[in-house]
């Protein structure tokens, strides 16, 4: 980790910051893959601020999910609207994510990312994970 992200962690860990504004493309941060969230500091509130931190930008920049590194910081970490898990009865909080099976019907719709602001496109996914 680098000492601006270093500075940024401290920031957020200690609430200085309750808001940041979204990482967008080009930043690097984006292509990297995410470093593992510790599952015993996740359960000890230890990401609480950071997760709330999300939740704001999240619902400010009207999006259904937000991804740690797309609010600059290097974790294996997401959320979703809250109202999404619980109709779809699942946590909107994720930590260390895998997927490790596809259900075998898909769907294409139209998908937006908060990292590449205004961009629309169709995207195939499966309809179950």
């Amino acid at each position: 980790m680098d000492v601006a992200h270093k500075k940024l962690d401290k920031r957020i860990n200690s609430g200085d910051i309750t808001f940041m504004e979204l990482t967008t493309v080009p930043n690097l941060i984006l292509t990297r893959s995410c470093g593992p969230v510790s599952m015993e500091d996740l359960r000890a509130g230890k990401y609480k601020k950071l997760i709330a931190s999300m939740e704001k930008a999240m619902i400010k920049h009207k999006g259904v999910g937000l991804a740690a590194n797309q609010y600059g910081k290097n974790l294996a970490l997401f959320i979703i609207d809250k109202k999404l898990a619980e109709i779809n009865n699942v946590s909107s909080v994720f930590a260390n994510s895998e997927i490790t099976e596809y259900g075998r019907e898909n769907d294409t719709l139209e998908e937006g990312c908060l990292s590449i602001p205004g961009f629309w496109h169709p995207i195939k996914r499966s309809k179950k994970i």
